[in-house]
């Protein structure tokens, strides 16, 4: 425990503001916030692209096909 926490608990004898305190502390010191981020990952940035680029794969054949067929057609 960091400095700062150990003071708190000493000065502090009210046992739901050490909840709060530590609560708050572990919020703001966890690996976690990561997590709770507003702004996304690396890895969803690249499932997005590869996401898109597969259906732009998809769109290309499906336009392709479709020339075929009216080629065909005609």
């Amino acid at each position: 425990m960091s400095e700062k926490l150990e003071e708190f608990e000493l000065k502090n004898k009210n046992p739901e503001a050490n909840l709060l305190f530590m609560k708050v502390w572990l919020d703001k010191n966890s690996n976690n916030n990561k997590l709770r981020s507003d702004e996304p990952s690396e890895f969803m940035k690249q499932y997005v692209e590869a996401t898109y680029n597969l259906f732009q794969i998809q769109q290309k054949r499906i336009d392709d096909l479709e020339k075929m067929l009216k080629e065909y057609i005609v």
